[in-house]
């Protein structure tokens, strides 16, 4: 999965970002969604 781009890829204010490069609390919120697979 880490190696998956699209795997890690959701949607910011209308932009689509790797929610490896977001803040943590964003990927805490994405994984606790189901968006991401798990925190990096």
């Amino acid at each position: 999965m880490a190696d998956n781009p699209v795997a890690w890829l959701i949607q910011v204010n209308g932009l689509i970002v790797d929610a490896r490069h977001m803040p943590r609390d964003i990927q805490e919120e994405a994984c606790r969604l189901g968006l991401i697979p798990y925190l990096p």
